[in-house]
Parts: structure tokens; C-alpha cells; sequence
């Protein structure tokens, strides 16, 4: 190592001691009354849990280790979650995020003294209950398969911190200009992800035999440890990404390309257990896996990012001028998952041209799928996104993604539902993916309604005054 890396190495690490965000939030979430406060209570509920099984018919190693788990998880997921929402939206509600915007403090120096550091306290409450864990697992002869419970607990904590922290980056440019935050909407979502998890651990750590994920055979607890650990890291870079952002600093749409590939690579895999499926089917089918994962990636980050008529008319500039660079660099990452499902979309539809033998020997469930038509749910992923723009360019309220869900249920549920009860379910097809409608059923109204939207929203993104002289995109929308 050269010397000028070695100051580089020196200069970071200098950078992490002193981080004044992290040191900031220590002085906010430790005093010596918490500090004491936390081993006593955690101290006295091990002790009830030690009497309470002292005479049981099962090991209290055992107990012990189920409750210092579950204390964890608590504090680390529900409690330090709800921590790091209070402390990231609370600064945006109290107006004093701009000025810590214009800090000279770095992304991942901000980034990580926020994760760590305003859940510092949580992860003290941890500390304590990975040690009643260690101190029960020399009494457990199988304390190997608690490690791998563990360690996938520590590293999901960190994944639902890190994600639910860069959703609320994302919710601040969206309501810059509307005001506060509802902080109990994020907390809420930081109590049901735990919830979900933990009834996948049980799952993972009950369940017998291996499975496979391509040729790797894996124990499922161990591969739920491999997932946690894949899933926090995407999950750290998708915060930073988003303080990045946030700063004001170019990102690109490459970063979540790359995690949505991966994602689709990393659930293909799973298509291995099956047995039934010869090497061209499970290609197939993992198409077509692949293909409703990007679907719901572009849908995710549709409602999630913010969208304005300059950024769209700015784009739209960049790209007339062939300025790729600039365009690439403040691109969507909608856009990047919409990209991905039309190329598999393409893909899907010519091997269903070349499969038809095939697929004919293949189990019942997989021709059920294929009859499918991508190009459908590509055509309704395309008008979903003009209903999406077109409402959130044309409402000055505040919630306008809830408006957009409204009338996307009213298309989805209400529509398909008055058409089957009055006997007309020949035109569901037009409202409602459906298996085997038929191009000229399916294709067809559905490319007519997207061509509608997308007037409409063209229309509104480009009024007829534009047309009146003025030249300059951006200035027209001072003018409208």
C-alpha cells in the first residue's frame, strides 16, 4: 500500500471516530440513568424466565436462549427501528434536516452515524441479551443452529433499519413542500416486518432436510443466515444511495439495477428444488419469475419516488439534445425495472413461439402460467404508470400515490367485479389480467387504454401553449 492510500485509509477512519452525526446521537440516546436503567430490566425479566423454568421438564439453557432471542429481536427490530424513524423524520417535522443537509459532513459518514447512532441505545439493550445468549449456548448441545438464528437476527436488524431509514429519504423529497411526517405510518411498518420475519426464522429453523439453490445444498436455517447477510448489505447501500441523493449528489439508476438483477438471480435459484421441470422449462420458468419481480420493483419505486413536471421535462430534453450522461445520471429507477421487465418481456415471447413442444410435456401449473401473455402485463405496468404520473401532476394534494392506488383499485377490483356480476366477463380481459383472453381480447383494449393515458398525460406535460413560440422545455412550466 502506497502512502498516499495509507493517508486516504488514516483520513476515513479518523473520519468514523469523530463523525460529529454519530457523536451527536450518543450524546442524545445515553445518559447514566438509561445506562443503568436497561441491564436492570433486562437483568430481572432473565431471572423470572430462569425461575420459571428452572423446574421444567426442558433444559432452562434452553428457555434462556429462546428469550434473550426474543428480547433482541424486539429491541433491536421493533424498538431500534421505531428509533431511527423518530430520529430521521423528527428532524425533518422540527425543520433542522436543511441545515444538517448543509453540513460539511459526508454521505456515509451521515449515512451510518444515523444508522448506528440513533439506534445506539437499542443496540446496547442487544448487547446484553447476546451475552445472556452466549453465556446459555455453552450449555446447549446443538448452540450451532441458535448461532445461525442469531446472527440472521442481527443482520435483518440492520437490513429493516437501513431500509425503512432510506424510505423516509425518499418520503422527504416527496413532501418537502406538504410539511410534517406521520411518524406511527413508518413506526407501523417497522413492527410488521419484524413480524413477517420472525415467522420465517420459526419456519426456516423448524423445518428438516436440505434444499437447493442451483447445485449448493444448503440446510434452510443456513440459508435464511446467507439471506440475511445478502439482503443488510443491499440494504446499508440502498441508505447510503439514498443520503447520496439526498445531498445532492449524482447517483444513477445503476446501483438498483443491479440489486433487481441480483434479486431476480438470487429467487431463481429456488426453482432448483423442483424436480419436475427438465432445463429448458426451468429456464422458462424462471423468465417468467424474473419477469413479475421486475414488475414488482417498478411498482415499488413508481408510488415511491418522487415525480414532478420539470424532472420529466428536463429528461425529456436530455434526451432530445442526446445528452445521455446527464439524462442517465438523473434517471429514475422506475424506469431502470420497467426497462428490465420489456426486455423480458421480449425474451419471454420468443421462446413461447419456439417451446410449444416442451412446455407440452411440462407439469400442468407451468402451461397454466405460459397462457399468460407478458405483453399484457407490460401493457397494464405501462398505463398503471401514466394513471400514476398523470395523477401525481395534476393533484396538489398531498397524499397523490394514495389518490393513484384509489383509482387503481376502482380498474383492478371494482370494474372486474360489476363485469362479472352482470354476466359481461367477455371484457374482463380489457380491466384484468387473464389466462388465455387472446391477443385481440387482452393486447389489444389494453395498448388503446395505455395510447389514452399517455395523451393525457402528454397533454399535460406538454400544454398547447408550448407550441406558441417559446423554445425553451423548462421555461413553459414557469408559464402553465
Amino acid at each position: 500500500m502506497t502512502a498516499a492510500h495509507s493517508a486516504i485509509a488514516k483520513k476515513k477512519v479518523e473520519n468514523m471516530i469523530g463523525n460529529p452525526e454519530f457523536i451527536k446521537n450518543i450524546q442524545l440516546q445515553i445518559n447514566a440513568v438509561k445506562m443503568v436503567l436497561m441491564p436492570a430490566v433486562l437483568g430481572m425479566i432473565f431471572i423470572v424466565v430462569y425461575l420459571m423454568n428452572a423446574d421444567s421438564y426442558k433444559p432452562v439453557e434452553y428457555a434462556m436462549q429462546v428469550a434473550s432471542l426474543v428480547l433482541l429481536g424486539v429491541i433491536v427490530f421493533v424498538w431500534g427501528t421505531k428509533m431511527a424513524v423518530e430520529s430521521l423524520a423528527g428532524e425533518f417535522n422540527d425543520k433542522t434536516w436543511d441545515s444538517q443537509r448543509m453540513t460539511a459532513i459526508d454521505p456515509w459518514n451521515l449515512a451510518w452515524g444515523k444508522l448506528f447512532g440513533s439506534t445506539l441505545f437499542a443496540w446496547y439493550g442487544g448487547l446484553f441479551c447476546l451475552l445472556v445468549f452466549t453465556v446459555s449456548s455453552f450449555f446447549s448441545p446443538k448452540s450451532y443452529r441458535f448461532l445461525e438464528l442469531l446472527l440472521s437476527i442481527l443482520f435483518a436488524g440492520v437490513f429493516a433499519q437501513a431500509t425503512t431509514l432510506a424510505f423516509i429519504l425518499t418520503e422527504f423529497a416527496k413532501n418537502r413542500d406538504f410539511g410534517k411526517l406521520n411518524l406511527s405510518s413508518y413506526s407501523v411498518a417497522g413492527i410488521i416486518f419484524p413480524l413477517l420475519f420472525f415467522a420465517l426464522v420459526a419456519g426456516a429453523y423448524d423445518a428438516r432436510g436440505t434444499m437447493q439453490w442451483y447445485s449448493i445444498t444448503l440446510r434452510p436455517m443456513e440459508m435464511m443466515l446467507y439471506s440475511s447477510v445478502y439482503f443488510c448489505l443491499w440494504g446499508v447501500i440502498g441508505f447510503y444511495r439514498a443520503m447520496r441523493k439526498e445531498l445532492q449528489f449524482d447517483t444513477g439508476p445503476w446501483v438498483w439495477t443491479l440489486f433487481v438483477f441480483g434479486l431476480m438471480l438470487y429467487t431463481a435459484g429456488f426453482i432448483s428444488n423442483n424436480d419436475e421441470l427438465d432445463r429448458s422449462q426451468w429456464l422458462f420458468f424462471a423468465l417468467y419469475i424474473s419477469f413479475f419481480i421486475g414488475m414488482i420493483s417498478f411498482y415499488l419505486m413508481a408510488f415511491s419516488e418522487p415525480k414532478s413536471i420539470v424532472d420529466i421535462r428536463w429528461l425529456t430534453d436530455k434526451a432530445a439534445q442526446r445528452k445521455w450522461g446527464d439524462f442517465f445520471v438523473k434517471l429514475p429507477t422506475w424506469f431502470m425495472s420497467l426497462l428490465l421487465v420489456t426486455l423480458l418481456c421480449s425474451v419471454l415471447l420468443l421462446m413461447k413461439t419456439s417451446m410449444h413442444a416442451t412446455l407440452g410435456d411440462g407439469p400442468e401449473w407451468l402451461i397454466d402460467l405460459v397462457q399468460f401473455s407478458p405483453l399484457a402485463f407490460l401493457l397494464f405496468c405501462l398505463r398503471d404508470l401514466g394513471v400514476i404520473l398523470y395523477v401525481n401532476l395534476t393533484s396538489a394534494k398531498k397524499n397523490r400515490d394514495i389518490v393513484a392506488i384509489f383509482y387503481l383499485i376502482i380498474l383492478y377490483a371494482l370494474v372486474p367485479t360489476i363485469l362479472m356480476v352482470t354476466d359481461t366477463e367477455s371484457i374482463l380481459p380489457w380491466f384484468f389480467p387473464v389466462n388465455s383472453a387472446g391477443f385481440l381480447n387482452s393486447v389489444v383494449p389494453v395498448a388503446a387504454q395505455t395510447g389514452f393515458v399517455f395523451f393525457l398525460l402528454y397533454s399535460e406535460i406538454y400544454p398547447a401553449e408550448k407550441f406558441s413560440g417559446s423554445t425553451n422545455i423548462l421555461g413553459d412550466h414557469s408559464q402553465s
